[in-house]
């Protein structure tokens, strides 16, 4: 796993470039896709609630414009999440070869774990991933592999607090889910 000296062997250095542009292709052509299907079926947009996401999936913004009943409001932040993801920028590949390449010279890369992330897609995706709620149970958060698949709130909880408040749990609470279904800390 190492060479003599202490940095990574170059084969391991030369398997994680490649690895790192087969992803950099591969999310590409995601993206590419994407526009593809989004030019023929447009998605749906939110009005009332703006969201920012960044490169590792995490929100950085989460903004609601108006008052609304509390079902729609829901909806509006699922739409405003699902648009933040949409076009949330490209994670860094040069970022992620260098976290690799430390780790790899500190002999702390775990492959069993990278290959564990990358086969988790493998799963059963009929069944559903487990929620991740707040402490207060008012927000819950389902998400597989760094991406939010469903979010609902206590609609009490919606009507009753103010815009700032319910955006700060979300975003706190989607953000924690991200994490737990990535594994990172």
């Amino acid at each position: 796993m190492s060479s003599p000296a202490g940095g990574p062997t170059p084969d391991v250095v030369a398997g994680l470039e490649a690895f790192s542009r087969r992803a950099e292709a591969s999310l590409a052509r995601l993206r590419d896709i994407q526009s593809q299907i989004d030019a023929i079926v447009p998605p749906q947009l939110p009005h009332a609630v703006h969201a920012e996401m960044d490169a590792d999936g995490l929100l950085t913004e989460l903004t609601i414009e108006q008052d609304l009943p509390a079902d729609e409001l829901e909806h509006e932040i699922g739409l405003a999440i699902t648009d933040a993801a949409r076009r949330r920028p490209t994670p860094d590949a040069n970022r992620l070869q260098d976290r690799f390449r430390d780790q790899a010279t500190a002999g702390t890369l775990d492959l069993g774990g990278i290959l564990a992330q990358l086969f988790s897609g493998q799963q059963d995706l009929t069944a559903a991933p487990p929620a991740h709620r707040n402490a207060r149970n008012t927000v819950e958060v389902s998400a597989r592999t760094g991406v939010v698949l469903r979010i609902r709130c206590d609609h009490t909880w919606l009507s009753t607090t103010s815009r700032h408040m319910v955006a700060a749990e979300v975003l706190t609470t989607v953000n924690e889910a991200v994490t737990a279904s990535t594994g990172r800390s």
